[in-house]
């Protein structure tokens, strides 16, 4: 008796759920201003910098920050004769990346060191800068906030949207 009370009871609210005549209008229109648009970006850079102070005090690194907010910390001199390296120079240099706080996700083959053209070939834009701050033989920590590494899209591989980049980076060669 109670299982046939349910069922009518169940069927007469799915019927009068179904049996509306006039569509409920859905508002999908957003008033969105660059003002909007300027603050959310603001949020996530300042969360984006507490994230990185927090990890550059985690490991006692002593960094500079740049200008655009890259942070660097030379940890190994090389020769300090060498001048450092300047747009237009082929840089060759042994790396390994990670996002921050993760584990490494790529590195340069042993005694095969990559390069690139100083501020003209298709690296992060972050390195571009960080080399100019080095000389040959020098070995740094480069942390790279998201807007100079792989920004909102990440590198479609490895590493996530929106995710600050360590760099450890040693220059091998500048021609």
């Amino acid at each position: 008796m109670f299982k046939c009370f349910y069922i009518l009871v169940f069927s007469t609210i799915l019927y009068a759920s179904c049996e509306s005549d006039h569509p409920v209008p859905i508002d999908n229109t957003v008033n969105w201003t660059s003002e909007n648009s300027s603050d959310l970006n603001k949020g996530w850079v300042k969360d984006e910098q507490f994230l990185i102070d927090e990890f550059v005090d985690r490991h006692h690194w002593e960094m500079t920050t740049s200008a655009s907010g890259l942070r660097y910390m030379i940890y190994e001199f090389g020769n300090e004769i060498n001048l450092l390296a300047k747009p237009g120079q082929l840089a060759c240099v042994e790396y390994e990346v990670a996002p921050l706080g993760d584990t490494v996700v790529y590195r340069s083959n042993p005694g095969k060191p990559d390069c690139f053209k100083i501020e003209m070939d298709y690296v992060e834009y972050g390195i571009h800068e960080a080399i100019t701050y080095m000389r040959v033989g020098d070995k740094a920590k480069i942390i790279l906030p998201n807007h100079l590494a792989h920004g909102l899209l990440g590198d479609d591989l490895k590493i996530p949207p929106l995710s600050a980049v360590v760099y450890d980076l040693k220059i091998i060669g500048l021609e």
